[in-house]
């Protein structure tokens, strides 16, 4: 059975409905176009390469061990309310609950309707989820990403459990295998690993996590991004977000491949 198939939920129309009702207005769905953006995070680029500069050096240096697949759900913009959503959803102020109910449904509607996506790009179904944590010191009680996240993929899936290494300094963002361990009661061997992250920026905290999994003998590691962070201000990014980014979200349009379809 499907990743989509095995959600308990209130109904794939009911949560599709309440999201565009909710969002569509502002947020954007992730483009997948060859030498438009990069073939892993979907930044905007304008290269001979089809990858971003970061996706090209974390390729050289770690190769197969990386995440075998990418998966942004929106882009999170910054100085438009996409972007306003991904900061706010980590405050202690009441609207972050709304905002984080918000991106459960955000991510809910992807699994439900493009989980068997994922699992037909990699072969295999997905057998358990984990999150990237957080490597900030300051950061007390429960995640707001885990919480998003436990929302969509606790009722179907188990959880691996990840910690953020005590000895990195959190504003130290290259890819890295050490940044993150394993908890010792997590076994992850031979198992496809859904890893959910919030903001992708650059990815080095992301695929860090991915390298832990993989060294831990993870047959596959999808991580699933809420947004991949753009700055308008940045060329060639202003152009993209201006020209390319006019339609409303539409959760029906995949983003695993960008094209339009329900994921049965």
């Amino acid at each position: 059975m499907s990743l989509g198939g095995r959600l308990l939920a209130t109904g794939r129309t009911t949560i599709t409905e309440r999201l565009v009702a909710e969002a569509s207005g502002y947020l954007r769905n992730v483009v997948h176009e060859s030498y438009m953006t990069c073939a892993v995070c979907a930044t905007p680029i304008k290269s001979t390469f089809d990858l971003c500069l970061r996706c090209r050096r974390d390729q050289h240096e770690f190769g197969d061990d990386l995440a075998d697949l990418v998966v942004p759900l929106c882009y999170g913009i910054r100085g438009r309310q996409s972007g306003y959503l991904m900061h706010s959803y980590k405050d202690l102020e009441a609207p972050a609950k709304h905002n984080q109910t918000l991106l459960s449904m955000l991510l809910l509607a992807a699994l439900e309707c493009h989980g068997g996506c994922i699992e037909h790009r990699l072969g295999r179904n997905v057998d358990a989820w984990t999150f990237v944590p957080s490597v900030r010191s300051d950061r007390t009680g429960e995640h707001p990403l885990h919480v998003v996240a436990k929302r969509a993929a606790g009722v179907a899936l188990p959880e691996i459990e990840l910690m953020a290494a005590e000895h990195l300094d959190p504003q130290q963002r290259t890819t890295r295998a050490d940044r993150f361990i394993l908890a010792a009661n997590s076994d992850v061997r031979d198992r496809h690993i859904l890893l959910f992250e919030d903001t992708w920026t650059s990815g080095g905290n992301a695929q860090s996590a991915a390298l832990t999994l993989r060294r831990g003998d993870a047959a596959s590691v999808t991580i699933l991004a809420l947004a991949r962070w753009l700055k308008p201000e940045e060329p060639p990014t202003g152009e993209f977000v201006s020209s390319r980014l006019t339609e409303d979200y539409d959760p029906l349009v995949c983003p695993v491949s960008g094209q339009h379809c329900s994921g049965d």
